[in-house]
């Protein structure tokens, strides 16, 4: 959302109501979207032994998949300073990335 309009949202001037509601029921992050998946083989020996391999991936295709915008208002009150930053409506942090493990056992 880099680019967007984040003087939209401001304080209400000292003695005055805003105009937005308290609650934004529509506003929605970006889709999450994870596929994990897992290969598994087994393997018999005599009666009571076995041996298995497993590798398992989450994230498997590395999509990336972001939090939802930041929607408070985390500056400082614009009518006491002139110098406020805010990050509402920006998004600043993403889900990590593509990982796998690979186990061994082996039963008897």
């Amino acid at each position: 959302m880099n680019g967007s309009n984040t003087g939209a949202f401001s304080y209400a001037p000292y003695g005055s109501f805003g105009n937005a509601p308290r609650f934004f029921s529509d506003l929605r992050g970006p889709r999450y979207q994870d596929w994990d998946t897992a290969l598994e083989k087994n393997w018999k020996f005599k009666q009571s032994m076995r041996a298995q391999f497993r590798l398992e991936t989450f994230n498997s295709f590395n999509h990336p998949s972001f939090y939802t915008p930041a929607g408070g208002y985390v500056g400082c009150d614009p009518n006491a300073s002139t110098s406020c930053q805010s990050n509402i409506g920006q998004i600043t942090n993403s889900f990590p990335p593509e990982s796998s493990n690979g186990q061994e056992k082996f039963y008897w």
